[in-house]
């Protein structure tokens, strides 16, 4: 027994390479269902995962859940795969298939498409759908053929080769994937098939017929089948020809593929790690994770996001998480440890002081933080879970882990990030989630107009970081004069940021936000405009200038007014005082020109001409034949005589002495009259055919004219 470890770094050399270590995270969603059956990244760096009852949309900082609908899915009669996820590269559309089911989430506004059929008819196809398949766009199977609507291209499909299991546009080919194995690529151009080619054989058809997955990848495609066994395999764009990476026994769940070419395939004993260029693989039955736990489960589903980050969906324990720059793994092969007794199942392995000094079964453990990251000596996992009894997590985070093939040590780090398009992840006004822009969700609101009441605005971002914390940037131009920092630390948990702004004045905004330091970093923008009340708008503003204008002008004239007459009364005076002598005589020719003055004149009142008598009856007719026609206005009926309103208003005032309605007024009270007088309608019902909106209104405007109400109005004519 040694008394003393060697420094960690010492022991480094001993390790052969092989593989990377993983070092799981549990993800804090708070799924409604940690049954995760699938999972995707949206183009701003959500993720999606899609659970036995619905869809969860994750930002790092707090999830929006979407249950699937109590309405029955649009049928898919066929397929009858698993559920298969697919963004829709024309619309901000996810669509879930599963099942011989088909639904459709609108991710602008958060909700499910209630008739997908209306989908298909907006593409411009109306027939019958048997399967969907999308990647830049939607691609329909129905009965012989397989249809682009959008791009009005179709080419046969062969029938003779089973059920389409798979397919997906590349370069401008189409390549389609038949149950039998065989690969059919199809010219986008012509519709004619260029070649074909067959991941396997005709004897290996019930291994591998039941289904299929396909993702493109370096150099092109990578496909798993499943049937009696399970199969990876890889076709080479260049050569044209299918490697058959890998063959099991069990069930291979999902694919994905890294961008450094490394392939992830889950499966019911954890995951499968593979070098596609040069086939080097393991089989990874246990997870390591952040709360010291080591994790034998099934792993339903695998993803690789846009950082090289490796997202678990497991079958009923939620979401694992991994990138690859969060820890720093060192590792003391067992040749190396202390020889003790029961160490491995003994319940303390590691402990630590007071000062932070790390024991192992009571032997100093001495790590150079500077040592580069080792290699792995890779050994089979214990089988099941364990926690305390070979794992430990100390007070700085890191991560100590004994089994069999020795001590596995991981040590946090900052993740690298330059910096990212944060996403807007929720908006307050007036404390309230705002509830405009027809239902747009946060995230893909470009700019908001709101009233001048409602000006107390609160934003909530999501840094879309998923491994290490971040913080933020951010300012509201025409109210911020520079940036505000927020580091990560000051943050609530959950990473959110609540940048909150009260009693904005009238005005437009910028409201910009980022997550990294630079200049360069990308900001998300988001354009707030207050509009003022409506008396100190441009319209209102130039409606109070005319009216002053028109005050000033009144006061003038009346000023005028009274000024001449003042000086005519004082020259009046002054006439009187040096005509005194024809006083009388100028009093009475005075007063009789007052009198002729105020003398009333008699009013012409020419005949009609026949011009006008046919307007009036014109515009009669109109009003009678529009009675009951909800909201006949003024405007409709100058807009039926092909005259603007006030020409109508001119032409009745010189007509009839009456306003437009006025005029239509007393037409529907003569009907009015005649339909009280027959007495078969209620007043409810009279109102109503005679286009008032209510009978206490036409009550009143019956009495104005009549001189009594209607009831009354029909006892003296004896209804």
């Amino acid at each position: 027994m040694i008394n003393r470890l060697l420094a960690l770094v010492m022991l480094l050399c001993c390790a052969s390479a092989y593989a990377t270590e993983y070092m799981f995270s549990p993800v804090e969603a708070r799924l409604t269902d940690n049954r995760v059956r699938g999972i995707l990244q949206l183009p701003d760096r959500r993720m999606l995962f899609a659970t036995e009852s619905g869809l969860e949309i994750y930002d790092g900082a707090g999830s929006v859940s979407l249950p699937y609908p109590s309405t029955a899915p649009y049928r898919l009669e066929g397929y009858d795969g698993h559920l298969h996820l697919y963004l829709d590269g024309c619309e901000p559309r996810l669509w879930v298939k599963n099942r011989n089911s088909l639904r459709c989430l609108d991710l602008v506004r958060n909700r499910y498409v209630e008739n997908v059929d209306s989908l298909f008819t907006a593409m411009g196809y109306d027939g019958v759908v048997d399967d969907v398949f999308v990647d830049s766009m939607p691609w329909i199977v129905s009965g012989d053929s397989i249809i682009q609507p959008v791009t009005r291209f179709s080419c046969p499909r062969d029938k003779a080769e089973g059920e389409i299991l798979d397919m997906l546009s590349s370069g401008g080919n189409l390549y389609i994937f038949y149950r039998s194995g065989i690969m059919s690529c199809i010219s986008l151009g012509t519709g004619k098939e260029k070649y074909r080619r067959a991941a396997f054989g005709p004897e290996d058809y019930g291994k591998f017929s039941a289904t299929s997955l396909v993702v493109p990848g370096p150099g092109g495609f990578y496909q798993l089948r499943n049937g009696s066994k399970g199969g990876f395999f890889k076709f080479d764009m260049a050569s044209r020809e299918w490697t058959r990476m890998l063959e099991t026994d069990f069930y291979l769940n999902t694919l994905a593929i890294d961008y450094d070419g490394t392939a992830y395939i889950s499966c019911p004993k954890g995951i499968i790690e593979m070098n596609v260029n040069d086939g080097a693989h393991r089989h990874i039955p246990s997870l390591r994770t952040r709360k010291g736990n080591v994790l034998a489960t099934e792993i339903s589903t695998v993803y690789c996001d846009v950082d090289g980050a490796l997202w678990l969906g497991t079958v009923n324990r939620g979401l694992l998480y991994h990138h690859p720059r969060a820890y720093r793994h060192l590792f003391i092969p067992a040749s190396r440890l202390p020889e003790v007794p029961g160490a491995y199942s003994a319940p303390q392995v590691f402990s630590e002081d007071r000062h932070g000094n790390m024991y192992f079964s009571g032997h100093s453990i001495s790590i150079d933080s500077t040592a580069t990251l080792s290699a792995v000596v890779t050994a089979t996992e214990p089988a099941g879970e364990y926690g305390s009894g070979g794992a430990f997590i100390a007070s700085d985070g890191s991560l100590y882990f004994h089994d069999r093939d020795g001590c596995h040590i991981f040590i946090p780090r900052d993740a690298d990030d330059d910096g990212h398009l944060p996403v807007i992840s929720g908006l307050l006004v007036n404390g309230e989630p705002y509830d405009g822009a027809s239902g747009v969700t946060p995230a893909y609101l470009e700019e908001v107009s709101l009233p001048h009441d409602r000006n107390f605005v609160t934003i909530e971002c999501a840094s879309v970081s998923y491994a290490s914390d971040t913080g933020y940037r951010y300012r509201l131009r025409g109210i911020d004069d520079k940036w505000i920092s927020v580091e990560s630390g000051d943050l609530p948990p959950g990473g959110a940021l609540r940048a909150v702004y009260t009693s904005l004045p009238p005005g437009s905004y910028q409201f910009e936000v980022a997550t990294g330091e630079g200049d360069d970093a990308p900001v998300r923008k988001l354009g707030i405009t207050i509009r003022p009340p409506w008396w100190l708008t441009v319209p209102a503003l130039i409606l109070w200038g005319v009216l002053a204008v028109a005050i000033i002008v009144v006061a003038v004239r009346v000023y005028s007014l009274r000024t001449r007459r003042e000086l005519e009364r004082k020259h009046r005076e002054e006439i009187l005082l040096t005509r005194i002598r024809s006083l009388i005589e100028q009093c009475d020719r005075y007063e009789a020109e007052r009198n002729v003055a105020d003398e009333p004149q008699a009013e012409e009142n020419p005949e009609m001409s026949p011009a006008d008598a046919g307007f009036i009856a014109r515009a009669v007719e109109l009003v009678e034949r529009n009675l009951d026609t909800p909201g006949y206005s003024v405007e409709q009926l100058s807009r039926d005589l092909c005259m603007e309103r006030t020409g109508l208003y001119r032409k009745l005032t010189a007509l009839l002495d009456r306003s437009p309605s006025l005029f239509m007024r007393d037409i529907r009270l003569r009907h009015v009259a005649r339909l009280v007088k027959e007495g078969r309608l209620s007043m409810a019902e009279i109102a109503e055919k005679t286009g008032f909106s209510s009978s206490s209104y036409m009550s009143r405007c019956f009495q104005e004219v009549y001189g009594c109400r209607p009831g009354e109005y029909a006892t003296k004519n004896g209804v």
